[in-house]
């Protein structure tokens, strides 16, 4: 549900409420609703390939964001009872989410725009999006989080309690989704990938992607597990059939064992953290304690773009049955297909 007045508000943000059970003894889970929503992948646009290149490592942040709120919800229902294996704990989910924003900024973002550079003058580009503006968006994220890492030495050498520690790191997380998410909605707007697709083919996107991911396999381990990261959109809704396909053309063969590694790492080692600390919290309040919507988003998402991959399945066997068209023919037919639906 919406959260009320006493949740308040944060730079117009709105706030959502969630109920992650405890029976009643814990308060609930206030979270920005634009991390819990993320939008829908526009695959029956003719841009389809430049919307998942921008929107897919998008989605995977909010993921992570949704996740780090989650933690740090977790860890304060404990109170004055928070010990030093907690702070650990999420000092180290910390550290691995700072390494997929610096990622994401450095080798993700800085790629997609090498790319649009010869064509796209900064003018063109949404304020938002031009250098300056980003690097200071840039700077801000990992200006917080690296205070946010902070706390753990600060923790440990007693200039700060446990407790307090995550009251600071919880208000620190939203600054940060704001600014995230923020940059990732303008990233997402109907400017970029557009422009991508008109200076690059759909096979020079992909080209594209590899570049963006052999980049980050290519790093010594554990720097390399970011990669899983990344694609923590696609890993969760793809099928494995799916994904396979996706590697098959991104990944090179000199890299497999690596993206295996860093794929194995994000589920049994980054995500499970969440499972480690959630144990402790169940036996602690003893009661079922679950973010409900981590299922729901996945199982959403996945339908979603299985039912518009379908779509886009369809009207390519529309074309080939009424053969070979012109460009402008295709367009007109591809109109017409996308209002029907």
């Amino acid at each position: 549900m919406e959260a009320g007045a006493s949740a308040g508000r944060m730079q117009g943000e709105r706030l959502l409420e969630l109920d992650c059970g405890g029976g009643g003894e814990l308060m609930p889970l206030v979270i920005p609703a634009s991390v819990v929503n993320s939008r829908r992948l526009d695959l029956m646009s003719q841009a389809s390939w430049a919307y998942d290149l921008l929107q897919l490592p998008n989605a995977s942040l909010r993921y992570e964001l949704r996740d780090a709120l989650y933690l740090a919800w977790m860890l304060s229902q404990r109170g004055s009872y928070l010990t030093e294996v907690d702070i650990r704990e999420l000092h180290a989910w910390l550290n691995e989410f700072y390494a997929l924003l610096r990622a994401y900024f450095s080798v993700h973002l800085d790629h997609i725009f090498a790319a649009l550079k010869p064509h796209v003058s900064e003018q063109q580009l949404p304020p938002p999006l031009r250098t300056a503006a980003r690097m200071q968006t840039e700077n801000a994220v990992l200006r917080t989080t690296t205070a946010m890492l902070g706390a753990h030495s600060r923790v440990m050498s007693g200039a700060l309690s446990a407790d307090h520690a995550i009251l600071q790191i919880q208000q620190q997380l939203m600054a940060v989704c704001a600014l995230v998410v923020k940059l990732c909605d303008t990233v997402e707007s109907q400017v970029l990938a557009p422009s991508l697709a008109t200076v690059l083919t759909a096979e020079q996107g992909v080209a594209l992607e590899s570049r963006i991911f052999t980049a980050l396999l290519e790093q010594p381990v554990p720097k390399s597990n970011v990669a899983a990261t990344l694609a923590r959109a696609r890993w969760a809704t793809s099928d494995q059939r799916a994904l396979a396909a996706w590697r098959k053309q991104v990944v090179k063969p000199k890299h497999t064992r690596s993206w295996e590694h860093a794929l194995h790492w994000l589920q049994r080692t980054h995500i499970a953290r969440l499972a480690a600390v959630n144990r402790r919290i169940r036996v602690f309040f003893s009661a079922d304690i679950q973010l409900p919507t981590v299922a729901q988003i996945e199982t959403r998402d996945r339908v979603a773009r299985r039912a518009a991959l379908a779509q886009l399945e369809e009207f390519n066997q529309s074309l080939q049955k009424q053969g070979e068209h012109s460009d402008s023919k295709k367009n007109k037919l591809f109109r017409k297909f996308s209002m029907s639906q």
